[in-house]
């Protein structure tokens, strides 16, 4: 009967190696979805507190409860460059900025002078 292997001389078997190999692309592949999970929900909660910003900044809520309205113009730059960032917030959260912008964009137009508009 032969002793058991010293636990350096496991290493160097083919399989050890393997599942070293193995092991070590796995905890890669993992660490790399984290961070990019992390970056993605760190760009939702920017393009969150971004479009709060403008939305606050418009008193568009005062002006939805006012009739008329008591301001003229409303900013939608914000919400223009956040474009396609709109996509990581939560269907729900789009649904309501898209309602609020919806709402930005008939205010901004019921305080067009007829000869402002284009035709």
């Amino acid at each position: 009967m032969s002793p058991p292997p010293l636990p350096w001389e496991l290493l160097s078997k083919p399989a050890a190696g393997n599942l070293l190999i193995l092991i070590s692309a796995l905890v890669g592949v993992g660490g790399s979805w984290l961070i990019y999970e992390t970056k993605m929900d760190n760009r939702a909660n920017a393009v969150r507190r971004s479009l709060i910003a403008e939305i606050d900044s418009n008193n568009i809520i005062d002006d939805l409860k006012a009739d008329p309205p008591m301001h003229d113009v409303y900013s939608t730059a914000v919400y223009e460059s956040v474009g396609s960032d709109i996509a990581l917030l939560t269907d729900e959260e789009i649904e309501a900025v898209a309602e609020v912008y919806s709402h930005i964009t008939k205010l901004s137009r019921s305080h067009q002078k007829p000869h402002d508009s284009v035709q």
